[in-house]
């Protein structure tokens, strides 16, 4: 299942909103002031993924090509298990994409 990029917005809208809303902690140690790295390394894990997901193509042909072929054998199954994953997956970003919102 691919994640919509309206559903990575909103993720990172709402860590913005409640993680990074205060000012960054400072430190001061000898009179040297810096920010709190931890935030820094957030911040740029995040653009990083971001970044990575970007690179995704929406329509990945290979995966289409192989289901594809599968039906056409009339060897394509889908477990139980995965469908229920996958329809809690979209409730929950649903549910992320309704608080964010709502706020």
């Amino acid at each position: 299942m691919k994640i919509s990029e309206a559903q990575i917005q909103n993720v990172i809208k709402i860590y913005k909103e409640k993680k990074m809303k205060k000012t960054p902690e400072t430190f001061t140690d000898n009179n040297n002031l810096f920010i709190n790295p931890t935030l820094v390394f957030v911040s740029s894990d995040l653009k990083k993924y971001h970044a990575k997901y970007r690179e995704i193509p929406s329509i990945r042909e290979n995966l289409v090509q192989e289901l594809k072929e599968k039906i056409q054998r009339g060897n394509y199954n889908v477990h139980g298990l995965d469908i229920v994953e996958k329809l809690i997956g979209r409730e929950a970003a649903d549910l992320l994409s309704d608080i964010s919102s709502n706020e």
